[in-house]
């Protein structure tokens, strides 16, 4: 027997409720797998985003991740104030699926997709990586479905030049990335922020690199980290944090085969870089 689970709240059998007023399409039925259907990928897309508003919204804002294919919610899970442990999802084959998930605000401020977001959606062949602040409006990395030459080979060897190409873009993005977020930073500071990025970023990509042993000794000097800090924070109230990761977005997806799109009200009001 399918459990049933209303759309925004488990009031569906409160007898106050007229039932000739309710929208089929709104209901989703929970599968033995505890996947959820819904009748249109738009009441799927709808849960979800309300899932993730929240959890944003709760007293203690936190993110909150929920992974779509069409009509149907593979999974859901509840995150930290600033990450999300993607190895709960390790059973899910996330090709081709939609990813929502909160980006809490920080002095003020909700950043649009970061680069993690981007490794993450690159390294498993998501098709879309979306990313709400509490306010319900989203910030957007689309995979475009571009013929790429490497489909017209036999498996093995499509397999093989496509996993090259995912990993040369990875670590193209993340050197990009470091060199914008650096230009911030004073020149006695910026090989550290570097390395310390390196080290924080990219382990899986580069595991064992020097830059990343560098990072992870600098992260033990507290005094280093906390200007770094105080920097950053400055960035972000102002805006021009959340500006330049949206210009770097504009500048570079469409080369890497995305499409970014966003409509953060905040970044309309954001300052350049400083």
């Amino acid at each position: 027997m399918l459990k049933f689970n209303a759309l925004l709240s488990p009031k569906f059998f409160n007898s106050n409720i007229n039932t000739q007023r309710l929208n089929p399409s709104l209901i989703g039925w929970v599968r033995p797998d505890n996947q959820i259907n819904f009748q249109t990928t738009w009441a799927a897309q709808n849960y979800a985003r309300t899932k993730v508003l929240q959890a944003l919204n709760a007293d203690v804002p936190f993110e909150r991740a929920v992974i779509l294919k069409k009509n149907r919610v593979l999974g859901e899970v509840d995150g930290g104030l600033a990450d999300i442990d993607i190895s709960k999802f390790e059973k899910i084959d996330l090709n081709g699926t939609t990813f929502f998930h909160g980006h809490p605000e920080f002095y003020g401020q909700a950043l649009p997709v970061s680069l993690q977001d981007f490794l993450t959606q690159v390294g498993n062949k998501i098709k879309r990586m979306v990313a709400f602040n509490k306010d319900g409006e989203y910030s957007m990395l689309s995979e475009k479905q571009d013929k790429k030459f490497y489909d017209y080979f036999p498996g093995k060897i499509k397999d093989f030049f496509e996993l090259s190409a995912r990993v040369g873009i990875s670590a193209t993005a993340m050197e990009k990335y470091i060199k914008m977020w650096t230009k911030f930073f004073p020149a006695p500071l910026k090989d550290s922020v570097k390395k310390i990025m390196h080290a924080s970023i990219g382990r899986e990509l580069l595991s064992g690199t020097k830059a990343i042993a560098d990072g992870e000794k600098l992260m033990k000097n507290k005094k280093l980290v906390e200007r770094i800090a105080v920097l950053e924070k400055e960035l972000i109230k102002s805006g021009s944090a959340s500006k330049s990761i949206d210009d770097f977005w504009k500048a570079n997806a469409d080369r890497w085969g995305y499409k970014y799109s966003t409509n953060y009200s905040t970044l309309k009001q954001a300052p350049g870089p400083l």
